[in-house]
């Protein structure tokens, strides 16, 4: 900065203020550019966190859907299980006869 104020002294009065506004205006822009690197950092911080923050709650919210699914499969098969049981007892000889032929066909398969 010393070098602007010793050419301001060897210059004429007008070359000495364009060089004084071009340095103020060099000072302005660092300024500037300085506040808006804070600015843009304050920004990718404040996102960061937000998604920081989306992910922590990530977990819990699939814990409960598993949760939620593991009941409904749970219903579903205590649905099927009194569907098979109601049936067995409508044609109980219908279904031990189809038991003995599903046995045989394995015992016949597993002694190849």
């Amino acid at each position: 900065m010393n070098t602007a104020t010793n050419m301001d002294k060897s210059l004429p009065s007008s070359s000495a203020n364009k060089s004084r506004d071009l340095e103020n205006e060099v000072n302005k822009a660092r300024n500037d550019l300085t506040a808006l690197k804070k600015t843009i950092g304050d920004l990718g911080k404040e996102k960061m966190d937000a998604l920081k923050g989306m992910t922590d709650d990530l977990p819990d919210e699939l814990m409960e859907r598993s949760r939620e699914a593991i009941a409904d499969l749970r219903k579903q098969i205590t649905v099927l299980e009194r569907d098979l049981e109601n049936r067995v007892r409508e044609k109980p000889l219908a279904w031990l006869l189809g038991a003995v032929g599903v046995g045989v066909v394995l015992a016949a398969i597993l002694r190849r």
